[in-house]
């Protein structure tokens, strides 16, 4: 009996320290995400954009290299930071990040000027390691897109206390108002308010004028 359980002790033992010894040599695990540069920016303005590498897994990854491409359209500003080093080659860049331990994650920042026009900034990055198991390097690569777009139209003042837009119907406006001000022609309507009053006394006393004139002349016997 007494032989059982030491029997079982030991199995138990070796069991914990196979268990310990594996969680303790598991392979690193590199993860690529852009959580910066993503939104909007206007035309000309600089775009900031952040390359966040982590290493999620049990041992630290060696000789870590992170790559991007540069977007077609701008000027590149920068990177940072100038302990990395990021040399630029036909358009692509490559970080050499050396050692990245277990929870201990790296960031590389690309600061970006917008072309002067409207466009779509893309860019493709990835990040490799020695010493990460090949199953799980699906979360290595990362895409983002950013939308050049053209600044707001500024607002006029009617005078009035409102605005209206800057004559070039920009923010879809409505001028249907004006056109049915301008008669369904094009020209000037004319609304009740605005005839010439007493319009109807002037004819009347035109005729009447008129047929007293032709009577005189009758009476005076030159009717031409």
């Amino acid at each position: 009996m007494k032989m059982g359980k030491l029997f079982c002790f030991i199995a138990m033992a070796m069991s914990f320290c196979v268990n310990a010894q594996g969680a303790a040599t598991l392979p690193a695990d590199l993860v690529l995400t852009i959580p910066l540069g993503g939104d909007p920016v206007e035309v000309g303005q600089e775009v900031h954009y952040q390359f966040l590498v982590d290493n999620i897994g049990g041992s630290s990854a060696t000789n870590v290299k992170l790559g991007f491409g540069l977007p077609l359209e701008g000027t590149l500003v920068g990177i940072s930071p100038n302990t990395i080093s990021c040399p630029v080659n036909q358009g692509k860049v490559l970080c050499d990040l050396g050692v990245v331990a277990p929870n201990s994650p790296v960031t590389v920042d690309l600061f970006w000027k917008a072309p002067d026009v409207v466009a779509t900034l893309e860019i493709n990055g990835g990040v490799t390691g020695a010493g990460e198991n090949v199953s799980t390097d699906a979360d290595n690569d990362a895409q983002i897109t950013t939308e050049v777009v053209l600044p707001p139209d500024n607002p006029v003042d009617n005078g009035n206390g409102g605005v209206v837009d800057n004559g070039n119907n920009a923010d879809g406006g409505d001028n249907t108002g004006n056109a049915a001000e301008a008669g369904p022609n094009g020209g000037c309507a004319l609304s009740a308010a605005s005839e010439v009053p007493g319009l109807p006394l002037v004819g009347i006393s035109t005729a009447l004028l008129a047929l007293f004139y032709l009577r005189s002349r009758k009476a005076s016997g030159n009717p031409s």
